[in-house]
């Protein structure tokens, strides 16, 4: 009886043990998919505000090279 209580025992915590590390395993890996997305995310953030910054520039430069052929054009005149 009592070999058998001490069996049910090791067989017990060798499980507890495995669903304890299977459980530990999993955190790892979902926090690695997270992590991975939140990196994705800020890389996109980052170039969406690159792109815009860029778009603006172009923009401005627009403007600048429209103002400088207006004003040869005054000076033309």
């Amino acid at each position: 009886m009592l070999v058998m209580g001490r069996f049910t025992l090791t067989v017990l915590s060798i499980i507890l043990g495995a669903l304890i590390a299977i459980a530990f395993i999993l955190k790892g890996l979902i926090s690695m998919r997270y992590e991975k997305l939140r990196r994705l995310q800020a890389i996109n953030a980052a170039a969406k505000k690159k792109k815009a910054s860029s778009s603006s520039k172009k923009a401005a430069r627009k403007k600048s090279s429209a103002r400088k052929t207006s004003s040869s054009r005054k000076r033309k005149k």
